[in-house]
């Protein structure tokens, strides 16, 4: 058994490093960009904005800034409640709407819809990205904007697992081989997928550590890809 002294000792260290870690965290977001903040960065203001894949409403309530309805799509009903919960807490219940809906299938709204879609880290999931982007298309306005995030397989360090042998994974989701992706892209292959659906690609970043500097070659430095693009 411990006596009281040691287990004090113990729990000043742990303090201690849980300290430390948070001091690196601090430092690190300093030199970080998130993709949430990147995706309100490239919109312009409007006045209805639909995430799909929306959890739990973080990223709308940062939306809220720019847009004055505020919709939000997820197949899971636990995780749109706690986004209505999110959003009631912030005061945006009321210009919120939330919608149970698998974007697998055809979209639960009517044509030229919405000013903007964001779609972050849900394109992998999707059983036929096509199908998905068509149903974007369809949705929004003419000259409307899509913010679409993935992980990008051609990262360099990525590149080195493969020649190795390996096969990397992209993002991580509790219970799910590889976060449930089912699909990878690269910025051209991306880039193309986009083109062939009614859009046209405007800007094309990454997020993350020191995003700035590895804006310049994001196909090879970047661990995901952010593209904007327009509705035709």
């Amino acid at each position: 058994m411990k006596n009281r002294k040691t287990l004090i000792q113990e729990k000043q260290y742990k303090e201690s490093k849980r300290g430390d870690i948070n001091k690196i965290r601090q430092f690190l977001d300093k030199y970080s960009t998130y993709r949430e903040d990147k995706a309100l960065d490239l919109l312009r203001a409007g006045n209805k904005v639909l995430d799909i894949g929306c959890g739990d409403g973080l990223l709308l309530a940062k939306l809220s800034s720019k847009y004055k309805s505020l919709w939000g799509l997820d197949i899971s009903q636990s995780r749109l409640k706690r986004a209505k919960e999110n959003l009631f807490k912030k005061g945006l219940f009321g210009k919120s709407h939330m919608i149970a809906a698998d974007f697998d299938e055809k979209l639960p709204f009517r044509s030229c819809f919405f000013d903007s879609v964001v779609c972050i880290a849900t394109l992998e999931t999707s059983i036929d990205p096509y199908h998905l982007l068509h149903e974007i298309n369809r949705i929004m306005l003419s000259g409307g904007i899509l913010i679409i995030q993935v992980s990008n397989m051609a990262f360099f360090p990525r590149r080195i697992s493969l020649m190795l042998g390996r096969m990397p994974k992209t993002w991580e989701a509790e219970g799910l081989w590889n976060g449930g992706a089912l699909h990878y892209f690269t910025k051209s292959s991306l880039k193309d997928l986009l083109q062939e659906s009614g859009f046209m690609v405007t800007t094309i970043k990454c997020t993350g550590f020191l995003s700035n500097i590895r804006n310049f070659w994001v196909s090879l430095l970047g661990a995901d890809i952010i593209i904007k693009a327009i509705k035709k």
